[in-house]
């Protein structure tokens, strides 16, 4: 099960760094924007998809980032930095025996949740951010770059053409 997972946090990533490379070219005004259902800004909704994904691998693994309990908004290059750290968590957790049955207790132990739920709101939680930041780019009038799952392989060679094209 681990292997099938760390597909699932290396797309969730790619996906993530795809979009704050392709923020990069924007103006603070346009970082500025907000759309409607979303987040907040294209700029802190990037920002909470990093801060909340490190802070379910923080839950699940029990390491600790300084800057995770301080939610203050970072440049695009600090974000990529970031997730891409964050990555490396959860490759180094998904290297351990996980039984998505154990328990954890979140919100200063007021509530009891299975590590299979943690997982599966992480993965969930940055697909729902990434598509609010794809609609502000739409709405200002961008084409938001493929971040599907299908685009992630071709990307790194996890599907290729079977006949060579004569």
């Amino acid at each position: 099960m681990n292997e099938i997972t760390r597909y699932m946090f290396r797309h969730n990533t790619w996906a993530t760094q795809e979009l704050i490379e392709f923020c990069k070219q924007l103006s603070q005004e346009e970082l500025a924007t907000t759309g409607t259902g979303s987040f907040d800004t294209l700029q802190m909704t990037l920002n909470h998809t990093v801060y909340a994904e490190t802070n379910y691998l923080r839950r699940l693994s029990g390491v600790e980032f300084d800057w995770v309990d301080q939610e203050v908004l970072m440049d695009l290059d600090t974000l990529g930095d970031r997730i891409s750290t964050t990555l490396e968590g959860w490759e180094s957790y998904l290297n351990r025996d996980i039984d998505p049955e154990e328990i954890y207790y979140v919100d200063d132990g007021e509530y009891a949740v299975r590590a299979g739920v943690i997982i599966t709101q992480a993965i969930h939680h940055g697909n729902h951010h990434r598509e609010q930041v794809c609609a502000i780019l739409t709405g200002l009038g961008y084409q938001p770059p493929d971040i599907q799952s299908w685009e992630f392989a071709w990307k790194t060679g996890l599907i290729w053409p079977v006949r060579e094209e004569a």
